[in-house]
């Protein structure tokens, strides 16, 4: 009995030792295993990552930080759907007040006409503070609300007509064209003359049927010029330029001195 005791002890020994060099063999380990951390999932640690799925991994996380959360369609698509929600309940609630105005649904109405009247103050209000903090969009800057800024602003204005027309006589002249018989042409006259002096402008006055002007003594008649020039109707007020044969029609009609003046500014653009 003992022996076959010691003949199983035998049998295991050697099935531990072949057991422990195939281990040894498989895994090249057993001196190198005990110089390790502690390692698998059993330690807590995470499994190696491949190499693509890292790769692919990093490039997703460098795409989405990259990628603003809100890009401007996306706001105002957002903004249109939460405009168009208010503005349908706005609607419901209104109707429903107005078919069935019980006290709950009236001031159910009222508490949403209340948010968007808020609504419309607090725009009003950052709209004030942008102009007041942005230069260029304050219009206050080229024109002034304030009466004193408005006198300024005036003058300023004045003092600009006054040498762009100044400017323009130099090179131009004024060709009146007038009838006897025009009460119209009659009345202007005096203006015409008022305008030229004030600009030291010279004034060709022609009379398309032969009358005489008191206002223009040396008035010529027509010969020709109104057609080539076009004019089909009087008082007509032409300025003309001999040399480049440019001309600004100034007006085609009785007017007063300012209109005049600022006839001639819109025409030229302030040049």
């Amino acid at each position: 009995m003992k022996l076959t005791i010691n003949v199983k002890m035998n049998v295991i020994r050697k099935l531990c030792v072949c057991t422990l060099l195939l281990f040894g063999i498989t895994h090249g380990c057993s001196a190198d295993f005990y110089k390790k951390h502690a390692e698998g999932w059993f330690w807590y640690q995470d499994p190696p990552v491949i190499e693509e799925e890292k790769e692919e991994k990093e490039n997703k996380n460098e795409t989405t930080k990259n990628q603003p959360n809100q890009t401007p369609l996306n706001l105002a698509q957002k903004a249109h759907k939460q405009m168009e929600t208010f503005k349908k309940q706005l609607e419901d609630l209104k109707v429903i007040a107005l078919v069935n105005p019980t006290p709950e649904n009236v001031a159910s109405y009222m508490r949403i006409q209340k948010e968007m009247v808020d609504r419309s103050e607090n725009f009003s209000k950052t709209w004030q503070q942008v102009v007041l903090t942005n230069a260029d969009l304050n219009p206050e800057v080229q024109n002034p609300t304030a009466q004193y800024a408005q006198h300024i602003q005036h003058d300023v204005n004045a003092q600009q007509k006054k040498q762009t027309i100044a400017r323009l006589s130099k090179t131009y002249g004024l060709i009146y064209f007038f009838k006897g018989n025009c009460p119209y042409c009659t009345g202007f006259a005096p203006i015409v003359k008022m305008f030229a002096d004030k600009y030291n402008w010279q004034v060709m006055a022609v009379s398309l049927d032969g009358s005489p002007s008191d206002i223009f003594p040396d008035a010529r008649p027509d010969n020709g010029i109104g057609e080539a020039l076009q004019v089909k109707s009087v008082p007509a007020l032409i300025a003309y330029n001999a040399d480049t044969n440019d001309i600004i029609p100034i007006s085609y009609a009785m007017t007063s001195l300012d209109q005049l003046e600022n006839n001639v500014m819109a025409l030229v653009g302030g040049e």
